[in-house]
């Protein structure tokens, strides 16, 4: 019997493939990291919820690495090193026999060999002034290759650095997706999950939209899990709901799982077990299936450039900042990237135009006209383009006709900014 391990802030869960969920472990969040190996299983987790909310809490944290028995998910033990806390832990990874696991408050990765029941420091990054605080925030670890590939998320632009598995000497990085997690390979090349632009990426340029805080990623041979937190400010995370979003092998996709109340979605690792596994566990009550279309708590199918949250990245220099609704354009032409996915054919853009009078926008992909949206007077409307074929990096662009000023048009104003119109949503379907 196959099961998908998902770790959770305030749980472990387990989906099986008849899509029902079982409670494996809770009381010890936030849980992260999974790795297996032969018949033993490791979770790491914080013992603190709030882990990396409060910087006093995190500094306090004694996390450690719950052990199973991976054929029964049975608890066998529970391991800490004997000479130094882990605190913040994320990831983790069987390499060579060894158990890696990635703390990143300290900056460093803590080793334990079973063989021996020792423990050791490792700090991956050259600079020694980077040890024991969070500069790189690493998260995320593998063995691909034959080398060790380590994320660091870097609370912006993340790397991939690589390493020797022998002597954990530096052998290269790249750099990919932004406040990046997770790694894997996509036809030969390498991909993350880029969290902070809602993406999947990969170094070739191969883009996916996934909305959403995606991380924590599992590729069976029928369908790829991604985990989706909902984007949230730091203390209010462990309140939140997460999503599993189940794909295709070619990345279409099938349906969403909610997972009510479990905080942030961390990390999803498939394993087998007993068939018995499934009558001994209890049953998950706070999972609800989507079929056909997106979790509405986590779509996916929606840009809303008025949300603080959206990444500045997706927008170019030609627009005013993030107000409630919408984002105004600031330029006769600014442009704007989004990403389009598997089997998706139409673009709808629902816009505002405050204009006192005639005006209109023609909607541009690259240098392809997909059509015009017209006002008679100020208002809202939405119109549906018809997308260039394909899936990936799509270019947009909105170019009016004039700039026109509040201040000079509309009595009362004292708006003196130079506006085209205001772009409430841009849906992908």
């Amino acid at each position: 019997m196959r099961l998908s391990l998902i770790t959770t802030t305030h749980h472990v869960l387990a989906l099986d493939d008849q899509e029902r969920f079982y409670l494996v472990h809770s009381g010890q969040g936030l849980y992260y990291g999974i790795a297996a190996e032969g018949n033993v299983l490791y979770l790491t987790c914080r013992g603190a919820i709030a882990g990396p909310d409060c910087e006093a809490t995190r500094a306090r944290e004694q996390g450690s690495v719950l052990v199973f028995d991976s054929s029964t998910l049975q608890q066998t033990g529970e391991l800490r090193p004997p000479g130094f806390p882990i605190r913040d832990v994320h990831g983790a990874a069987c390499i060579g026999g060894k158990l890696f696991v990635v703390c990143s408050y300290d900056n460093l990765v803590a080793i334990y060999d079973p063989a021996g029941g020792t423990w050791r420091k490792w700090y991956p990054a050259a600079d020694v002034t980077a040890r024991d605080r969070d500069v790189h925030h690493f998260n995320t670890i593998s063995l691909i290759d034959g080398r060790i590939v380590l994320l660091a998320h870097n609370n912006g632009p993340s790397d991939l650095l690589f390493f020797d598995p022998a002597s954990l000497e530096p052998r290269g990085q790249v750099q990919i997706g932004h406040q990046a997690h997770n790694i894997f390979r996509r036809a030969g090349a390498f991909g993350v999950c880029s969290s902070a632009e809602g993406l999947l990426v990969s170094t070739t340029g191969w883009a996916l939209r996934t909305g959403g805080f995606p991380r924590g990623l599992d590729f069976t041979d029928n369908s790829i899990l991604a985990g989706i937190s909902q984007v949230a400010e730091r203390a209010n995370r462990a309140r939140t709901s997460g999503v599993l979003r189940r794909f295709t092998p070619a990345w279409s996709h099938l349906c969403d799982y909610l997972l009510e109340d479990v905080g942030m979605v961390l990390d999803i690792l498939s394993l087998d077990v007993d068939p018995s596994v499934s009558q001994r566990l209890e049953p998950f009550a706070g999972a609800r299936r989507f079929s056909g279309s997106y979790c509405d708590q986590i779509p996916a199918d929606t840009y809303i450039p008025g949300m603080s949250h959206s990444p500045s990245l997706l927008f170019h220099d030609e627009w005013h900042g993030p107000e409630h609704t919408n984002r105004w354009t600031a330029a006769r032409e600014a442009r704007m990237t989004v990403v389009t996915n598997p089997g998706e054919s139409t673009l709808s853009v629902a816009a505002l135009s405050a204009f006192p009078g005639r005006y209109h926008v023609d909607v541009f992909s690259g240098r392809q006209r997909l059509g015009r949206m017209r006002w008679k007077q100020a208002g809202e409307q939405t119109a549906t383009f018809a997308l260039p074929p394909g899936a990936g990096v799509l270019p947009l662009s909105f170019r009016v006709p004039h700039l026109w000023q509040p201040v000079r048009c509309i009595p009362g104003s004292n708006d003196e900014r130079s506006l085209g119109i205001g772009i409430l949503s841009v849906r992908l379907s």
